[in-house]
């Protein structure tokens, strides 16, 4: 076994190196080839997998370079290997120095040459499609995540099989959900919110993709048919045997009224919020409406997502790869930065309300003429 697999390494590392080097038809060859290899050993999975979003690809992209899109056909195909089944997992940010051609906007750097920048590519798109993240919420007061006091500073990613397996767990995240489920529901859009949805109802952005699970897109008007929550609803609670899914609000008046762990009215089973939690595959449907809408788009306007959580964070490279225009709104360096048309490196409510009231604008004059 110990054979095989050292051979299914080899084997991918070959076909990665051959995919950056050779001709047009040995990379489709190799693409084939380490997808068999995928199938045989893990950790053969894992060096593609990591190579799907990360450094390599993003400096594969310098637009100056002849074979990029068949390296970047390459190692979308490759990554794609595990598609509806693939568990959440986490790589780190590498290299982000801008690449030639990639606009950068920071706070006293070009921040206005940049949003002229982003502007231009909104407006020249018909199709949009927003893929947020946590840190577009923060300024609804809700915590990040992975940022700088993020939550999983403070504490380790909670994992399914804890859930299951640990009653203590089980009472521990029912007396943290009785605490701070009412904050959560109380929790209103920000400008950011509001501009997406503004953008919706003006037929900029077709699709709305989100990781957030606190449901601000919907609640700021956009049509929930078209947003698309990767990661879950806080506002549902889901038996994690029979799959029967509750009201969240109808479950927080059982803890109020003194339950310390509900479980399923059907079959007695444990119950726990309708999210997605590390090590645990998203919703088939969900990833196949974002992947369709990621490849249909003209424009992948990423906003407040770190980027690093997979397979969520590889549908930017897909609407890269099938010839969309790529914008990255973040406070913090994502490992996509170099493949990206425009970074806007500040705050989302202020960037995508200037973003709207232009898109807004450009869309009042086309219908007057």
């Amino acid at each position: 076994m110990r054979e095989r697999q050292s051979r299914g390494d080899q084997v991918t590392r070959s076909c990665y190196h051959r995919g950056r080097t050779h001709t047009s038809r040995e990379r489709r060859i190799g693409g084939v080839v380490a997808l068999g290899a995928l199938g045989q050993s893990p950790s053969a999975r894992r060096f593609v997998y990591d190579r799907a979003i990360s450094w390599p690809l993003a400096a594969a992209l310098n637009r100056d370079s002849a074979p990029t899109l068949s390296f970047l056909n390459f190692i979308v195909f490759a990554a794609a290997a595990a598609p509806a089944g693939a568990p959440i997992v986490m790589d780190t940010p590498r290299s982000t120095a801008p690449a030639t051609g990639t606009s950068h906007a920071s706070p006293g750097s070009g921040a206005e040459a940049s949003l002229v920048a982003l502007i231009r590519l909104g407006a020249a798109a018909r199709r949009i499609v927003a893929f947020t993240g946590a840190g577009i919420s923060t300024e609804s007061g809700i915590p990040d995540y992975r940022g700088p006091g993020g939550v999983w500073e403070r504490q380790a990613p909670p994992t399914m099989g804890d859930f299951r397996e640990n009653p203590e767990t089980r009472r521990d995240y029912w007396r943290w959900r009785r605490e701070g489920y009412p904050a959560l529901s109380a929790a209103e859009p920000n400008a950011g919110h509001i501009a997406l949805a503004r953008l919706q109802q003006i037929g900029r952005v077709t699709t709305i993709i989100t990781q957030n699970i606190d449901g601000l897109h919907q609640k700021a008007g956009a049509d929930p048919d078209h947003v698309i929550e990767l990661h879950g609803s806080a506002h549902r609670v889901r038996c994690l045997n029979c799959g029967t899914v509750y009201p969240a609000p109808a479950i927080h008046q059982r803890l109020l009224d003194g339950e310390e762990t509900p479980t399923c009215e059907r079959c007695g089973g444990p119950l726990r919020a309708a999210t997605v939690l590390f090590g645990e595959p998203l919703p088939p449907d969900a990833l196949q409406r974002a992947t369709a809408a990621a490849r249909d788009c003209d424009l992948m306007l990423v906003v407040g997502s770190s980027l690093i959580v997979n397979p969520a964070a590889r549908l930017p490279a897909i609407a890269k790869q099938t010839g969309a225009s790529l914008a990255i709104i973040n406070q913090m360096p994502t490992p996509l930065d170099r493949l990206a048309d425009v970074v806007v490196t500040a705050a989302a409510g202020s960037t995508l309300t200037t973003f709207t009231a232009a898109i807004g604008a450009d869309v009042a004059t086309v219908n007057s003429d």
